[in-house]
């Protein structure tokens, strides 16, 4: 971490009282708490001890067409676990056309696998882009994240979908892949 990046941190906890935000090789780790069962609760999934949270955002500075999610990590056990965030995938559904899998932007290779302490929660926020240009932004947006946690099986965990009404909403929960 910057000395820059590291002096801005421990300005922004001294002006707001925040605990700050730690960045590991580009991978954002909080270091604030996390309560287990919290992001199931709100939609998200548990894969064993690892939980996970997302919400699909609009971000000016993403391409129109893209998948813009801020995901949320918690571990809800008292012990060390690993998140392998580059096993994340989506899928976007364009009009009516058939859904298609998006590609995580990540052009310093800087998601890796994380480690999370115990009760410790970290947050991304992650752009997923189609193969090719599409002509409009996508109307619904999945988020896969049941290959992520340790030894978890894939297909297993139902992907958390979001559709563009007036914004972002979740939508009903599935058990099948989008």
């Amino acid at each position: 971490m910057s000395c820059l990046r590291i002096a801005c941190a421990l300005a922004l906890a001294t002006l707001t009282g925040c605990v700050p935000a730690i960045i590991f090789g580009g991978f954002l780790t909080a270091t604030r708490q996390y309560s287990p069962g919290a992001l199931p609760a709100q939609g998200g999934r548990r894969l064993g001890c690892l939980e996970v949270g997302a919400r699909a955002v609009d971000d000016a500075t993403a391409a129109p067409a893209s998948a813009v999610f801020d995901v949320t990590f918690g571990n809800a056990c008292d012990h060390a676990i690993n998140l392998d965030a580059r096993q994340l995938r989506a899928t976007a559904r364009y009009g009516t056309g058939p859904d298609v899998a998006l590609t995580v932007l990540d052009p310093r290779r800087e998601i890796t696998v994380t480690s999370l302490r115990r009760t410790e929660r970290g947050e991304e926020r992650l752009e997923f882009d189609p193969p090719v240009p599409m002509p409009s932004p996508p109307d619904r947006v999945c988020l896969v994240v049941d290959a992520i946690g340790p030894g978890q099986p894939v297909g297993q965990v139902a992907p958390m979908c979001f559709e563009r009404h007036r914004g972002w909403a979740l939508a009903a929960p599935s058990r099948s892949a989008p």
